[in-house]
């Protein structure tokens, strides 16, 4: 604290000179005064005192030092007087240390989260410069989306890149995963499209060779060559020279170029990329184009800000050039039903710095929120301290009283408390930057991410402001206690204690119902949590994921060509259902729960075409109803008399038919769906009706879904997904359909996931929430039982001789217990009182990440129980301990 004063005192030099200056005038004065009375003249006298001062110049900078070796002094005075404290009771030491390190750490780490997926910037070149653009309402767009993020079509940037007034440069880019083998288990790489003059925009120059500039990205390129990243550089070639070096990507050669520095990952947060390639080769490598079409969603827009240039302004010239970009980027291919609503969409501009990440939709909330609960968890261990250092000040009651009595400051009597506080807040705050790293790393590996933790100023500032807190919530109180008893008071009550004083019990009863408190937040928040996890894993799904197996294959490489790829799938639908275990199979457009999904307009044949209904769709083949055991409701399932040359049919869930009105009438119903970039506008037989299954995700209620049969897609994909019902266990299944793969060509990539795990994934953020919900609640549980034990046992302590007095004027144990206990229960429903309407308050802001449950659940009522429990056990061992005092031995003893 005295380094602190001086540090301060350094922006107050110049008055602190004039106040020297000032006391050296007056002994100058003084001094000629003393001379004048001893019969010098006044001449004399002033000389004979300006001798004896000497140069006040260099009087005051000694009085300077003096007075700075004096504050030092003190300082390493008052260190050493802590650390001898703390020496004589280590275990005290230990258990504040760690409790702070434990609450520090578990704030470090998630602020350390959070701060990675939403302040950071990227590393690249003035990242405060950068902004991205994108469509306003994208849900108006027809087509395919190949991209989470935003994104536009090809014919859109390369509009944008012609002319983009407020960018000083503009470039695009898209994720995309190359294969990397030759058939067999796919081994993929995350890879980039990127325009010409994407590193220059972003600034990134390579450590090896060169990066793309705008004469690499032209139409009909090929692949001129592929830019690598650091990290794919030293895990594939060990550091040893790239340059020249061809990789194999999609079975398409292409020669490396440059290497990006160590710290660039791209600009899409969490997503680690490999290799960049230009757009321009994007049909070489795919053996598709989706260069020239005004149906396919594929890339992302990031630019850098002109100087002259805001953000808001960028994105209003942008509205309102919108209209003449899409009228000059729509083809033919483009369905007509949708075209008005095309031309009306908005191209806008927004602050991109920190890039751009799908994790944040998914974590952002709970991680913010988890932050909330380790906050609380950390000033209920303060609070916790805060009693324990009241405690112990009291304990000392003596001693400090001695220091006020031998003529020690108040100020002096504060900062040797607030010293003790601060040395063991810091102490905390290291163990916890170290607990907080651990803490860290566990996260990403239970979450699955890959993100790149640094410490910048913001984590640095977070801890060190951590610490400050700590130090002040739980050293203050103690440390104004300590400066306010009178010497003569401590040493009587030092002598006697006869009973506690009731101020010292109203404050730490004070902090115990605040423990209490925030504590039953907590645990409610933790019953919350883990019942909403409980209720997703427990949620019916409409279909049976147990026992199928997802199948994923690529046959790029064999070149099937178009019109034979539909008989090739189905040969290989035909091959897995005949393979060893597997009791049924089908192949699907759309996997249940994964994210993917399709939808278009449709409406009833014969009603207004104006009156739509947005609705999901899948195409699968038959038995896909049987595979999922989705029980069929009315109707038939497909068969392979559905083919492109019958009746468009579809079979359709409960929701669906009744949003279109259909209800039980739906069997025989024909709708309408709308135009598709292979398809007019079609006519739609409903021949079947099963019941509503999870589509999106599980937290949505019964969405409309139309099965589709697959052989009827006009673009038949390289590619298919399958689903497998088996009863043997999943590797085994797994090495039988390799097996048949193999028999059929070396050429063919698969790679395999259980769909059970594939919807445990998609539940990470609620297992998260659950699991250190579950964890904080706890700890704060029995930090709160250890807060009322130990005040409890204060009291016990301080009123030994008052329940000696009345043992021995005839009160019975049990009065003596129900008296303590008396204490305690009315500090807990102080305590759940208001910990009841907190955690209402925390509950109605935590709703939306909750599942089948409100905000006003019973279980308030399960955690408040659980609370009073424990803690009146916690306070059962100081009331017996004290109907157990010896009435003589205490009063001897006084």
């Amino acid at each position: 604290m005295a380094l602190i004063r001086r540090i301060v005192s350094l922006g107050r030099r110049t008055r602190m000179e004039q106040e020297i200056d000032a006391e050296l005038r007056e002994h100058i004065a003084m001094c000629i005064d003393d001379n004048v009375a001893q019969g010098m003249t006044r001449e004399d006298a002033e000389r004979d005192a300006r001798r004896r001062f000497g140069n006040p110049r260099v009087m005051r900078e000694r009085v300077s030092v003096e007075d700075s070796a004096l504050g030092l002094e003190s300082l390493w005075h008052d260190l050493r007087s802590a650390l001898r404290v703390f020496g004589k009771s280590p275990g005290f030491a230990l258990v504040v240390v760690a409790t702070l390190a434990l609450g520090i750490g578990a704030n470090t780490a998630i602020f350390e989260l959070l701060d990675t997926l939403l302040l950071q910037s990227l590393p690249v070149k003035n990242p405060q410069e950068l902004a991205q653009v994108r469509v306003v309402d994208i849900s108006k767009a027809r087509g395919g989306f190949f991209s989470g993020y935003p994104v536009v079509t090809n014919l859109i940037w390369e509009k944008l890149r012609e002319d983009h007034p407020g960018f000083s440069g503009i470039a695009a880019w898209r994720d995309v995963g190359f294969s990397r083998d030759s058939g067999g288990d796919a081994r993929l790489v995350n890879g980039l499209y990127v325009s010409g003059e994407f590193f220059h925009v972003l600034g990134v120059r390579p450590v090896a060779g060169r990066v793309f500039t705008a004469e690499d990205d032209r139409p009909g390129c090929g692949v001129p060559g592929a830019v690598i990243s650091y990290g794919f550089w030293q895990r594939e070639f060990g550091g040893r020279p790239a340059l020249g070096q061809k990789l194999t990507l999609d079975d398409k050669s292409v020669e490396i170029i440059g290497v990006t520095p160590a710290n660039f990952f791209g600009v899409a947060v969490g997503d680690n990329f490999d290799v960049a390639v230009p757009i321009c080769g994007q049909p070489y490598l795919e053996n598709r184009n989706l260069l020239n079409t005004s149906t396919k969603w594929w890339l992302s827009i990031i630019g850098r800000l002109d100087p002259s240039w805001s953000v808001q302004r960028v994105a209003a010239h942008l509205q309102a050039a919108s209209p003449g970009i899409f009228a000059s980027t729509l083809r033919a291919d483009y369905p007509v039903e949708s075209v008005k609503d095309y031309f009306a969409m908005k191209l806008t501009a927004e602050p991109s710095a920190a890039g751009v990440s799908m994790l944040r939709d998914t974590y952002s909330d709970p991680l913010r929120f988890l932050l909330g609960i380790a906050g609380l968890v950390l000033m209920i261990t303060c609070a916790n301290l805060a009693s324990l250092m009241l405690a112990r000040t009291t304990a000392r009651e003596r001693d400090m009283a001695v220091r006020l009595a031998i003529g020690a400051g108040r100020w002096r009597l504060i900062r040797l408390v607030l010293g003790e506080s601060l040395l063991l807040s810091m102490a905390g705050a290291l163990a916890g930057a170290v607990l907080a790293q651990a803490l860290s790393r566990g996260l990403l590996v239970y979450l699955n991410l890959s993100l790149d933790f640094k410490l910048d100023w913001r984590l640095f500032a977070f801890l060190l402001g951590m610490s400050l807190f700590t130090c002040l919530l739980f050293g203050l109180a103690a440390a104004l206690r300590a400066s306010r008893t009178p010497p003569g008071a401590a040493m009587k009550a030092g002598g006697h204690h006869m009973t506690a004083s009731r101020g010292r019990l109203g404050f730490r009863g004070a902090l115990v119902i605040s423990q209490v408190a925030l504590s039953l937040v907590l645990l409610f928040s933790a019953l919350l949590f883990t019942q909403s996890f409980r209720n997703l894993l427990i949620a019916d799904l409409g279909f049976q994921a147990k026992g199928v197996l997802i199948v994923r294959l690529d046959f790029s490489r064999l070149h099937i060509p178009v019109d034979r790829r539909t008989a090739f799938q189905r040969q290989m639908l035909d091959l897995i259902r005949s393979t060893s275990g597997v009791d049924r199979a089908a192949t699907t457009s759309i996997v249940p729960l994964s994210g993917n999904g399709q939808s278009n307009s449709v409406w009833i044949d014969g009603h207004d075409s104006t009156r739509r209904e947005e609705m999901n769709f899948s195409s699968v083949t038959p038995d896909y109803f049987e595979t999922l055991r989705i029980p069929l409701v009315a109707g038939r399932d497909f068969n392979d008399n559905d083919t492109p040359q019958s009746t468009h049919v579809a079979v359709v869930n409960e929701a669906f038919a009744k949003k279109l009105g259909l209800a039980a009438n739906a069997i025989g119903a024909r709708f309408w769906r709308e135009d598709t970039p292979s398809s007019p506008a079609l006519l739609i037989h409903i021949v079947g009706l099963v019941k509503n299954t999870k589509y999106h995700s599980i937290r949505r209620s019964d969405e409309p879904i139309a099965y589709l049969v697959l052989a009827e897609e006009k673009d038949t994909e390289n590619n298919m997904q399958l689903l497998v019902r088996t009863g043997l266990p999943m590797e085994t299944e797994e090495q039988a359909i390799r097996r048949a793969m193999h028999e059929v060509s070396s050429g063919i990539s698969f790679d395999f996931q259980g769909l059970q795990e594939q919807i445990q994934q998609s539940l990470t953020a609620a297992r998260l929430l659950a699991t250190l919900s579950a964890f904080f609640g706890a700890l704060a549980v029995l930090l709160a039982m250890t807060g009322l034990y130990g005040v409890m046992s204060y009291t016990v302590a301080q009123r030994t001789t008052e329940i000696g007095i009345r043992m021995a004027l005839g009160a019975q144990r049990r009065s003596i217990t129900a008296m303590i206990l008396g204490k305690a229960a009315t500090l807990l429903a102080l305590g759940l009182v208001l910990g009841l309407g907190l955690s209402l308050a925390v509950a109605s802001a935590a709703g939306a990440l909750l599942f089948g449950l409100k905000p006003r659940d019973p279980v308030t009522l399960a955690a408040a129980l659980l609370l009073a429990v424990v803690t009146v056990v916690a306070s059962l061992v100081p009331a017996t301990r004290a109907a157990n005092v010896n009435p003589i031995d205490s009063l001897r003893t006084e």
